[in-house]
């Protein structure tokens, strides 16, 4: 991670030897069914946590349940395909959840803003990742 000004804050690495056994599992996952399990949990986790967002931070009950349709479609699933397609659902409905939210900046930070200047706006590369930072941080 890196500071404002560019100076690196913290980073991470290996924290201990790998471990062959749990690669050998990791690569047999597939085979004996655990990948199935794995994928299935992963995903619903994840649409959970996308669910609690739209309906606790962005205040989208509507949002909220169809994420939340998915994710029990999620539980159900017996192919990774299925799985995947209803995350990439659940994933459509969050973040057309966010499209219509300001992307607001401090008066200070205004001459740093990238801005396309044929179009005057902030370029896209980075205003999910500022609207979504800047939201979290706002709510805390």
């Amino acid at each position: 991670m890196l500071e404002r000004d560019g100076s690196v804050l913290t980073t991470t690495g290996p924290v201990r030897p790998s471990d062959a056994r749990l690669r050998r599992a990791q690569a047999t996952a597939p085979l004996s069914g655990a990948a199935l399990q794995i994928t299935r949990e992963l995903i619903y986790q994840k649409l959970a946590g996308q669910e609690r967002v739209a309906r606790n931070k962005l205040l989208d009950s509507t949002t909220a349940e169809i994420i939340a349709q998915f994710r029990t479609a999620v539980a159900r699933a017996d192919t990774l395909e299925a799985i995947l397609h209803l995350e990439s659902q659940g994933a459509s409905a969050y973040w057309a959840a966010w499209r219509d939210l300001p992307i607001t900046f401090p008066k200070t930070d205004l001459p740093r803003v990238p801005v396309d200047k044929s179009e005057g706006v902030v370029k896209t590369e980075i205003s999910w990742a500022v609207r979504e930072h800047r939201f979290f941080a706002r709510e805390g």
